[in-house]
């Protein structure tokens, strides 16, 4: 007997599913038989199911940042990558003795934005700063998401016209283009324990 194995993965955003797992394989089993034509030969349809709950996030653009990457992987799921990845060492400097686990996104804008670039493409703009500098974000086509802006708690950034970014001038401290491999190493590792 010929057998056909599909699997079914859930992702909710922390809603309440009011179906059981039970009824969510039956729906899917009872419609994918109905697509074989049992003159060909029979057919074993199995389902299995995964649910994978999805926030809320806290970052800015969480709610659209449904892009993936070759591996089907979301923004939101390289957050939580990343939050195992972010650390002292990756923070920019003149923060490093304010950041925390409680707050692992400070410091960490530019070389984020531009490690999510290398995996989504895309631009890296920048929010100005009083102080003279950029946040940085990434913008993927109509995608605009912030995996850093948690760092600014209640303060709300403007995220529309900001200009692009560019690594070679980021880059240009080589304190940086250091935190920015350790990040990817750091992410690299996450991933392979995932």
């Amino acid at each position: 007997m010929e057998q056909q194995t599909v699997t079914v993965t859930i992702r909710t955003r922390g809603e309440k599913c009011e179906l059981t797992d039970e009824q969510i394989k039956e729906w899917y089993r009872e419609r994918i038989e109905g697509l074989l034509d049992p003159n060909i030969g029979g057919y074993e349809v199995s389902v299995s199911l995964e649910r994978k709950e999805i926030g809320p996030y806290r970052f800015y653009g969480w709610e659209n940042a449904d892009i993936t990457d070759a591996e089907g992987r979301t923004p939101r799921e390289y957050y939580d990558l990343l939050k195992n990845a972010w650390c002292v060492e990756t923070c920019a400097p003149r923060m490093r003795s304010e950041w925390s686990g409680e707050n692992p996104t400070l410091g960490q804008c530019s070389i984020t934005a531009f490690l999510l670039q290398d995996i989504f493409g895309g631009k890296v703009c920048g929010v100005p700063l009083p102080d003279g500098s950029f946040h940085c974000f990434n913008v993927v086509g109509d995608c605009v998401f912030d995996l850093t802006s948690e760092q600014f708690k209640d303060v709300a950034l403007d995220y529309r016209n900001r200009p692009e970014q560019f690594r070679d001038v980021h880059f240009a401290k080589d304190e940086k283009y250091r935190r920015y491999l350790l990040l990817g190493q750091r992410l690299l590792e996450a991933k392979s324990k995932a």
